[in-house]
């Protein structure tokens, strides 16, 4: 994935935030967008965007972080880990490594 904020070059820094800024604006306009045309509006190579996000996904999920936590702690409050009723929403079921599934689709686990 991305290297951590604090091991960048002062002007890698400045890139790969120009990069999520620009992304975040081609992402909100809803029109589908290459991730090179997203290198090329920020002003930066497609080798720059990739040492800094391999895939799209790493990308997307640096531009929604900021928006994801909050709910990702929100849910974490309101139905901690530890919880015997976290998986009591009727319909769902739990796989052995935890990832929950529509019961209609999940199958039968055995040992």
């Amino acid at each position: 994935m991305t290297p951590p904020r604090n091991t960048l070059r002062a002007d890698a820094q400045r890139n790969r935030e120009h990069l999520i800024a620009t992304a975040a604006e081609a992402f909100a306009s809803g029109k589908a967008i290459s991730l090179d045309s997203i290198a090329k509006r920020a002003g930066v190579g497609s080798g720059t965007l990739y040492r800094h996000f391999p895939t799209r996904e790493d990308l997307v999920e640096e531009v929604y972080r900021d928006q994801i936590r909050p709910l990702r702690d929100d849910a974490r409050t309101f139905w901690p880990p530890s919880s015997p009723h976290r998986l009591s929403t009727p319909g769902c079921a739990a796989s052995p490594s935890g990832r929950v599934n529509d019961a209609a689709s999940a199958k039968p686990w055995s040992p």
